[in-house]
């Protein structure tokens, strides 16, 4: 099922996994708590379960209660979001195991895409990790993400996407552990 962001605001989450274009490419998406559907995620992924995945937030306000260190997080936030950065720290008790492969940090990050921003405002941060299955390669229009349509609840069409991903940076080793459309200076 083909939504807008508008009609997907009005469909409940719990369980669910979505398509949602980011600011870079499409993602697939559920809420960052719910266990079940991101479960659902590594399966329709076939991703291997130690690979973390990241948390889209629609601001810093939502991304603090999810780190343990907000202070540290707030000048790269304040700096590079909304935009094309992840930005990986130590998580906080919210944040579930089988987001982070069991890892103590997370990766966060507020993309610069005003309808999913708006969409997240509502329904609240969303674990994402790219649409496409594991070692290949992300996909960046929506007639190649049609072809995941029968493993999600529904999907949103957000047209042609960037070729680049998100650059992620580790704000408390200042490692670059990819790099994407911004480089990320030390704070």
């Amino acid at each position: 099922m083909i939504l807008t962001f508008e009609q997907a605001k009005r469909v409940t989450l719990k369980h669910k996994v979505i398509i949602v274009p980011t600011d870079t490419v499409y993602g697939l998406a559920c809420l960052y708590d719910d266990v079940e559907a991101v479960e659902r995620i590594y399966a329709v992924k076939r991703r291997e379960r130690d690979k973390p995945m990241a948390i889209l937030v629609p601001s810093f306000k939502d991304a603090s209660p999810l780190v343990k260190h907000p202070e540290k997080l707030r000048p790269y936030a304040n700096e590079y979001w909304p935009g094309a950065v992840t930005f990986v720290t130590e998580k906080s008790d919210r944040v579930p195991d089988e987001v982070t492969s069991g890892r103590k940090t997370v990766g966060i990050r507020m993309p610069a895409q005003p309808g999913l921003l708006a969409f997240m405002q509502e329904k609240g941060p969303l674990v994402a990790t790219s649409l496409n299955y594991s070692d290949e390669p992300p996909i960046h229009g929506f007639d190649e993400a049609k072809k995941f349509a029968d493993k999600v609840d529904f999907m949103i069409d957000g047209g042609r996407l960037s070729p680049l991903a998100s650059t992620v940076y580790d704000i408390d080793t200042h490692k670059t552990y990819r790099f994407g459309t911004t480089a990320v200076r030390r704070m």
